[in-house]
């Protein structure tokens, strides 16, 4: 007979019993009324009787849900399976990190009935974890290494206490801790928390995952409130997208932010290099190992067959200008059509926003950091056959000399090396109030693996921001990079896969043999070792960029502010084949000079009006701009050259007729932005972009004219 059947049948029997006893009592002598008066009255005390009988069976369910004991069976089980377990036999609730469980591997559990506190014991054995017993809140944590004996404290007060957040909400699972000892507990719903027994001088420390911690003193007391300010109440930041900042929770725009620590984990004199892997919808593309190559950068995949696919790029705020990858303090990378409201057509590609870094108020810091590091070739599973080798496939369709055995060159081992790679900076910033500065120089220098390979590079920057008044701002950045590329030549990397391992490359006196020389075996008689002795190409390149940045506010919410730039390149390129190498023999010496120079001048004026009206925001942007851009080039060939000498005054004869040019342009542009922050309860409005947790945002396209 199971509990509802039990209840019923007493019910009924109480009833038909009451009955009888009122019939055989009273039925003489009282009339109708009396009787059912009394009918009424037994029925009452039989529904109070049953109610009273399935109260006390919910009591003993409830106490049985909810035991001390418990009973599992399980085997490679994870330790957080078993908390879980835990809690739904015993209501007692887990409070732990999960970082503290990674090194705790499967176990097996098999118990009946065992006591929550043994079980618990026997679980955490050997795990280097403990636990505390707070009401109904079981709290693990990781065991002291060095652990002594608990002590009783001595007497002392009780102390209760409510925990919120800075604007008054309840923290409920706040961990409270007496420091120094395992005793703690943590905040219920309504962020109360409750610890008996504490001396005077106790210390709580008191943490919760996203708000700084604290340490309190008791002091005697018997009531502590406490308040909980998060670690950030911005935690999305603040980027910097085309001419203004915004908030990232602002922004309906695809836009990805890395910061200079994330590029620094390489070691790169290109901002390409730096950047793989690390944006999402970025893709990065090497040509070679060729450190002079450079490498090219898609934004969300190839736009065009025939045009450019390089995004445009923005150096503190102007279009253009030129930087070291070690001075970059962030990169935004603007990634979809918006980007073109703000550039027009130049941004079809995204945007690449460089911002460099600045000095701060405060003591002078001076920061040397060095890189040093080694490459070489890989070559993977590819193999050139030796002379053994060559020589027994080759019999089978001609024969060979068995003397060509004699010889067993590794061309590719002649053509590659180890290169090394190295990196110096050195930097001060520092400031007052009004003045703030940043400076750096850097040197880099990386080998090709190929021989004669290499890259060198000299920059200075120098950032100074100077408050002239309350209203007015003058930034002045200066920018000059060197670089030289030593570009491989004389067919070296052609030459170390297709000359015969049977060619000796080397002399009797260990000088390199020339490659048409008697007995050479290879078709192409080249010897590279022979030619890169005599043979030159470099190019040689400097650029420079000086920046003067006015800001004045005119009123409150206006600012008018002035960005110029003057850009320069001076750019030479350099060919010479000596006429004792193979490659300058048809000529009796050859050289190539290649010269150019670019100017670009630019002039970014722009107003700003900001202003909030409770919770909404109003920001509008009026940019004009002017550029200026000029670029001229000339080459020049000569030959016959005497031997080592790279003017072209030495030229016996133009090879080739100077070609050369020039080309021009002006460039101007107005924009006109207006952007309106509206709270979400304005979820009706037109044109909105993006609902965020507070807020909506509707971004008026910007207008922009060019000419």
């Amino acid at each position: 007979m199971d509990f509802r059947t039990f209840c019923k049948c007493n019910c009924y029997a109480h009833t038909e019993r009451a009955e009888r006893l009122t019939k055989i009592s009273y039925h003489a002598a009282a009339g109708p009324g009396h009787s059912n008066r009394r009918k009424l009255k037994t029925l009452v005390r039989t529904m109070k009787l049953t109610t009273i009988l399935l109260l006390a069976a919910c009591v003993h369910i409830s106490a049985a849900s909810f035991s001390q004991t418990v009973t599992y069976s399980a085997e490679r089980v994870e330790l957080s399976k078993v908390f879980d377990a835990v809690k739904k036999q015993t209501g007692y609730v887990f409070f732990y990190n999960k970082n503290i469980l990674r090194n705790c591997g499967p176990l097996d559990v098999h118990v009946v009935n065992q006591p929550l506190e043994k079980f618990l014991r026997d679980i955490l054995a050997g795990k280097q974890l403990e636990y505390v017993i707070e009401d109904k809140a079981i709290i693990i944590s990781r065991s002291k290494e060095e652990s002594s004996p608990p002590q009783a404290l001595p007497p002392g007060n009780d102390l209760k206490g409510r925990i919120t957040d800075d604007k008054g909400h309840p923290l409920p699972g706040v961990s409270v801790k007496v420091k120094g000892t395992s005793r703690g507990t943590t905040t219920n719903a309504d962020g109360v928390y409750n610890l008996t027994n504490l001396p005077e001088n106790t210390v709580l420390e008191v943490s919760y995952l996203g708000f700084e911690s604290r340490e309190m003193n008791v002091q005697g007391k018997t009531t502590l409130d406490l308040q909980l300010i998060p670690v950030s109440k911005d935690i999305e930041g603040v980027t910097v997208v085309g001419y203004t900042s915004k908030n990232v929770k602002y922004l309906s725009s695809a836009v990805t932010t890395v910061t200079g620590e994330k590029l620094r984990d390489v070691t790169s004199n290109n901002l390409a290099g730096l950047l793989q892997g690390k944006a999402a919808g970025v893709t990065v593309s090497t040509p070679s190992g060729d450190p002079t190559a450079g490498s090219a950068i898609l934004v969300r995949g190839q736009s065009t067959l025939g045009a450019s696919s390089a995004p445009l790029y923005v150096v503190d705020g102007n279009i253009g200008g030129t930087f070291n990858p070690n001075d970059v303090e962030s990169v935004t990378i603007l990634k979809d059509a918006a980007a073109t409201g703000l550039y027009g057509s130049r941004a079809a590609n995204g945007v690449i926003i460089i911002t460099t870094k600045q000095g701060k108020a405060g003591r002078s810091k001076i920061s040397f950091s060095s890189t040093t590091g080694f490459n070489k070739a890989n070559f993977g599973k590819f193999r050139l056959m030796d002379s053994r080798q060559l020589y027994d496939y080759q019999q089978t369709f001609t024969s060979r000399p068995d003397t060509v055995l004699n010889t067993n060159t590794n061309w590719l081992d002649l053509a590659f090396r180890t290169a090394m790679t190295q990196s110096y900076t050195l930097s001060a910033s520092g400031g007052s109030e009004r003045t703030q500065f940043f400076t750096s120089g850097n040197y880099y220098s990386e080998e090709g693996t190929l021989l004669t390979n290499k890259l060198t590079a000299y920059s200075f920057r120098t950032n100074v921001t100077h408050k002239i008044t309350d209203k007015l701002k003058v930034s002045v950045l200066v920018n000059g990079i060197f670089t030289k590329n030593d570009n491989q030549q004389s067919s070296t990397l052609y030459d170390a896969y297709t000359d015969l391992p049977w060619d000796n490359p080397f002399n009797r006196d260990g000088s390199p043999r020339p490659g048409n020389s008697d007995g050479w075996l290879g078709r192409d008689q080249h010897n590279f070792l022979h030619s890169l002795q005599y043979n030159l190409s470099y190019d040689k390149k400097f650029e420079g960029t000086g920046d003067l940045n006015i800001d004045y506010a005119i009123f409150k919410h206006f600012t008018i502010s002035s960005y110029n730039r003057a850009y320069f390149n001076s750019y030479k390129g350099v060919e010479y084949y000596d006429r004792r190498s193979q490659e300058g023999t048809a000529d009796n010496g050859y050289l190539s000079n290649e010269n150019s120079y670019t100017s670009r001048l630019l002039s970014s004026n722009r107003l700003r009006y900001d202003n909030s009206f409770g919770d909404h925001n109003l920001s509008v942007l009026a940019v004009q701009e002017g550029e200026k851009y000029y670029y001229d080039v000339n080459t020049a060939t000569g030959r016959g050259l005497p031997q080592g000498m790279t003017a072209m005054s030495t030229a016996t004869e133009v090879k080739n007729n100077p070609t050369g040019g020039w080309n021009q342009y002006s460039f101007t542009k107005w924009l006109a932005q207006p952007i309106i922050i509206l709270p979400t309860s304005i979820s009706w409005l037109p044109l909105m972009y993006m609902i965020s947790r507070r807020s909506s945002v509707i971004i008026i396209p910007a207008a922009a004219f060019t000419s």
